[in-house]
């Protein structure tokens, strides 16, 4: 008997010599151990795993506005409830927009993701990389996922953790995310969240969520309030509560089609440039799947380049273009006709390059933001290289030639009824016109009544006097949209608003 019972003795006690011995000899192992211990504690701290709760919610959200950085505000309210033993999450979010209601849900679990968007009844398509975005972002509700998610990566993806007043759990997540959890030891609870991922225009981007105040009644707690900053500057703003009556999974659940699965994520297309030669100085480059015509005008002596989509990658294509059409010449001036990212996106393949950017003096600060934001997680030029910014500012009508052609830069700012600091390019000699996006003309349908945004462009050529032939735009170079348009079609369109 005595022996039979000693041999699982000494296993036990090698595995756990193994154990000790494997910790003290790796310091990365023991230090992922502690964290792990950390995390499983706070998770034991939070709210039941069937919790169910409302909330009211401040949302801000980026969007092409007429200054950088502009939020559009949104008030929501709904519910959110834990499912699958803790592991997933049900949220019932209505926004409320005009006296109106405008419900959206989405559920997670173990084995699903569904979301059915605000105002939508069934659920629409979605993928991998959705349920990955919508994990992260859950975080504005709870930590308990993120955690979770923590102790389910591999420890080959756990990074570091540092300890004292406050400790710091790092590791890489799905997406090549880098997330930043923040736990104070003596409370076992989460100050912060912090989700780092790579944009191609921004660099790195860090929603940093903020658990503000926990509601510490009855035997676990939870957030009950929550700020959300990216850059700074508020995106969500949530107040919870705890509520008694279980929320209705089955709003989502029960519209889900039978047979639904996760698509993979779309693979990224590679993009691809192509030029077209208008005149002897003037060239257009097409850029897909940006759908962006850029332009490039041959001076005498050197070249400028209009607009640059969404990337350094598409810099770095439009600049590569730029010099085998022209392999002697310096590419002096870039010029972009607003701020947004599918005309200034590529802007530091440009200052790479050296190129002198020119702007309007309301845009410095956004450019010099953009040229100094780190891409560590994904590396361009000017972050492998750093160059100094060559900027050079203007604030009213300025001309660009020599003795072949003139090029005349003509602010139209709110008039343009889209940005403040809206640009017209045109070429006297050759009564052409280009801008961004203004206008909203259909290959394949009778003309329409001009849009506002169009109208604003009628209104800038009117007040400057402009002989124009022929109109070139930048976005959407498409199948459906008219891009290179005749004045006249512009001027009726205008005209069908008085009848």
């Amino acid at each position: 008997m005595f022996r039979s019972r000693s041999l699982p003795t000494a296993l036990v006690l090698l595995l756990c010599c193994s154990y000790v011995a494997r910790a003290s000899a790796d310091p990365h192992h023991a230090s992922y151990l502690k964290a792990k211990q950390l995390v499983e504690h706070t998770i034991a701290t939070l709210a039941s795993t069937n919790g169910s709760f409302v909330y009211t919610r401040e949302r801000h959200r980026f969007y092409h506005s007429p200054k950088p950085w502009q939020t559009i505000d949104r008030q929501m309210r709904g519910r959110f409830m834990l499912v699958d033993a803790g592991s997933g999450l049900f949220v019932a979010d209505t926004m409320l927009l005009h006296d109106k209601k405008f419900p959206s849900y989405q559920y997670l679990d173990r084995k699903t993701f569904a979301d059915i968007d605000y105002g939508d009844t069934t659920a629409g398509a979605s993928t991998t990389d959705d349920r990955d975005d919508f994990l992260y972002q859950s975080s504005i509700f709870t930590p308990r996922l993120v955690l979770q998610d923590f102790l389910r990566s591999a420890e080959s993806r756990f990074f570091k953790f540092v300890s004292g007043k406050t400790a710091s759990i790092l590791y890489v997540a799905a997406g090549d995310r880098h997330i930043t959890i923040v736990i104070d030891p003596a409370t076992s609870l989460v100050s912060t969240i912090d989700v780092m991922y790579a944009d191609d225009m921004l660099g790195d981007v860090v929603r940093r969520v903020e658990y503000l105040l926990y509601d510490s009644s009855g035997r676990s707690r939870y957030p009950s309030h929550v700020e959300e900053r990216t850059f700074g500057i508020l995106m969500n703003d949530l107040r919870i509560k705890r509520e008694t009556i279980r929320a209705d999974s089955t709003l989502i659940v029960a519209r889900i089609p039978t047979g639904y699965n996760l698509a993979p994520p779309a693979a990224k297309a590679k993009p691809v440039i192509t030029s077209t030669r208008y005149n002897e100085h003037i060239y257009f480059f097409e850029l897909q799947p940006a759908a962006t015509r850029v332009l490039l005008v041959n001076f005498k002596d050197y070249l400028l380049i209009a607009e640059a989509p969404l990337s350094a990658e598409n810099g770095e294509l439009i600049l590569t273009k730029a010099h085998e059409l022209f392999p002697k010449k310096q590419i002096k001036y870039f010029l972009f006709g607003h701020h947004h990212p599918w005309y200034l996106g590529g802007v530091r393949a440009l200052v790479h390059a050296g190129v002198t950017i020119l702007s309007q003096p309301q845009d410095t600060n956004y450019i010099r933001q953009l040229v100094t934001f780190t891409h560590h997680l994904h590396p361009d030029l000017l972050e492998k290289e750093p160059r100094a910014l060559r900027l050079q500012t203007f604030d009213s009508t300025i001309e660009i030639g020599d003795d072949k052609v003139l090029m005349q830069i003509l602010p139209i700012g709110a008039m343009s009824q889209h940005t403040d600091d809206y640009l017209m390019y045109y070429f006297p000699k050759y009564k052409l016109l280009f801008e961004d996006d203004l206008i909203g003309i259909s290959k394949d349908k009778p003309l329409r009544a001009a849009s506002i945004r169009q109208k604003g462009l009628y209104d800038g050529i009117k007040m400057y006097g402009l002989d124009v032939d022929t109109i070139v735009q930048s976005w959407p170079v498409d199948t459906t949209s008219e891009t290179i348009v005749p004045f006249a079609n512009l001027e009726e369109s205008v005209r069908l608003i008085k009848k």
